[in-house]
């Protein structure tokens, strides 16, 4: 394994491993990085690695370091779906539909940095919820990669109102 501060500051730790069969022939090699705590794992089988031979010891096969490639960072529309996402696993208690296809999320934007300002609204002021359900979303969406800080702004201008819900959300209440 090795320790190393990548150009970006980053702490970086990089292992190789090869697994070996009963017969001791080798299977796979298995390469695994962290960056900054985030771990990433991937793994070849020896028949599609041009690196590994068919009786390679495991202390004498290595993956050259040109072969390990970082994440490049996610952009600002995949983030968005990802988000997105999220979001439709967050419901109102009451309702049996998702904040998003009720028109609870009137606005989401995303800087270039990761950071997230959601504007959202409840189906009435004195909704039950009122004091969970942001801090659900918010903690939520600060889960998905990519995102750097979140932050929630609940707002009653415009009052909520059975026009903003999607078309899902009318069928699935029986609206349509």
């Amino acid at each position: 394994m090795t320790d190393v501060n990548n150009s970006m500051g980053e702490q970086k730790n990089d292992s190789l491993e090869k697994s070996v069969m009963p017969d001791g022939s080798a299977d796979a090699t298995s390469q695994s990085e962290t960056v900054d705590g985030v771990s990433a794992v991937s793994t070849v089988g020896k028949e599609s690695h041009p690196f590994l031979s068919e009786g390679g010891d495991s202390a004498q096969t290595q993956m050259p370091a040109a072969q390990t490639q970082e994440p490049g960072p996610i952009s600002t529309d995949e983030l968005r779906q990802k988000i997105i996402q999220v979001l439709h696993t967050v419901y109102d208690p009451e309702i049996p539909v998702d904040i998003w296809e009720l028109g609870l999320v009137y606005r989401l934007d995303i800087d270039a940095n990761g950071n997230v300002y959601i504007q959202m609204t409840l189906t009435s002021p004195m909704c039950p919820v009122a004091g969970s359900l942001p801090p659900e979303v918010e903690r939520k969406v600060a889960s998905v990669p990519g995102v750097k800080s979140v932050r929630v702004e609940l707002t009653w201008d415009p009052p909520w109102n059975m026009a903003m819900m999607s078309d899902v959300a009318r069928l699935t209440l029986g609206f349509m």
